[in-house]
């Protein structure tokens, strides 16, 4: 923090607010963002869901709950938004996300992240009061970025009636951390639309330590080897892939092979399902 906080600031309003990585900076690791797609589906996952899931992984293979506490307050609840699951409600991801990413202070988080952790640049850069966000017809920026990732379907999957390379990607273990289905809560004070619905998100939602292909940088309760399993859904479309984007380019098999190799790394938890996978046919 005192050196300008975890994120490195790529783009500035004036050159001496410009961040460079800091000279005893011993760890540097790149990030790809997220898909917001389905949010509102993955914020209505039950808890105890993804606690189920985390208790019947086997033991070399088991993953790890960051609980979390909203941002905007109320009870605390499982991570599952971010890299290293630090996030449990997309108000918070919004509000974190809009400070971290764009520089826009809320009321959520109406403290400027000082460019090198130094508050004299600040003050020499910003000229707008904080919280900074704006507001239209009386809602929030935040409020209403919220409210689009909310509602946000969820990237389309096909064939409806199943695949049958699903049966040997639970047979090759990868269904264990990439966990195929879960539904939401069946509560009142959810929106129809995100009420009791099966999705298949394939993702735990945990974090699983991935040895020498993680970041190497800790975060609260998530260690350094610690990465969050992110979802599979629209993988066909994503490119780059993996956390820090080394993964990229070429054909979705070739993207997906060197995905899966990774998963081989030294001392990862998915060095198993890896081999399964080398082992097919």
């Amino acid at each position: 923090v005192s050196l300008g906080g975890s994120l490195l600031q790529a783009n500035a309003i004036g050159n001496n607010c410009q961040e460079v990585v800091p000279g005893g900076a011993n760890v540097t690791a790149l990030r790809v963002t997220p898909g917001a797609l389905g949010y509102g589906l993955i914020e209505a996952i039950p808890d105890a869901a993804i606690l189920a899931v985390r208790d019947a992984q086997p033991p070399s293979m088991r993953g790890a709950a960051r609980i979390a506490i909203p941002i905007e307050g109320g009870p605390e609840r499982v991570g599952r938004f971010g890299w290293k699951a630090q996030l449990a409600t997309i108000m918070s991801f919004s509000a974190d996300a809009s400070l971290e990413e764009m520089g826009i202070t809320s009321a959520l988080l109406p403290v400027e992240n000082a460019p090198q952790g130094d508050w004299a640049n600040v003050e020499a850069c910003d000229e707008v009061d904080d919280p900074e966000e704006p507001f239209v017809d009386g809602v929030s920026f935040t409020q209403a970025i919220t409210d689009f990732q909310r509602y946000l379907a969820a990237p389309p999957q096909m064939p409806r009636s199943g695949m049958s390379g699903e049966a040997i990607f639970i047979q090759t273990d990868c269904a264990v951390c990439h966990h195929v289905a879960f539904t939401t809560r069946d509560d009142n004070d959810l929106e129809g639309v995100l009420r009791n619905v099966t999705i298949q998100p394939y993702s735990d939602w945990l974090l699983h330590d991935m040895g020498a292909a993680a970041d190497g940088i800790a975060d609260g309760t998530a260690g350094i080897r610690e990465m969050r399993t992110p979802p599979l859904w629209g993988v066909r479309r994503r490119s780059p892939m993996w956390h820090d984007g080394r993964v990229a380019g070429g054909t979705f098999e070739t993207r997906v092979r060197e995905a899966i190799a990774l998963h081989g790394a030294a001392g990862s938890e998915g060095i198993e399902a890896a081999a399964k996978f080398d082992a097919l046919s």
